[in-house]
């Protein structure tokens, strides 16, 4: 996956509004990213970039940017 796809979930979670205590519903990320061509495949490895990098949290928060 290139940087760029990879940012994709970060940018979609920092759109979507909180649910509970900052977190968000992943089909509220999942959506848009499919709509946008990617696969699940994709969405998944983007989600884990982000967490391992610190952009999400596990808990699916959004972190400060």
């Amino acid at each position: 996956m290139t940087p760029i796809r990879a940012n994709i979930p970060r940018q979609i979670a920092n759109s979507v509004e909180a649910a509970q205590d900052g977190r968000i519903y992943i089909k509220r990320v999942n959506e848009p990213f499919l709509a946008t061509g990617g696969s699940g495949e994709q969405f998944r490895a983007g989600i884990a970039r982000a967490i391992a990098l610190g952009w999400l949290s596990g808990g699916m928060k959004a972190a400060p940017t």
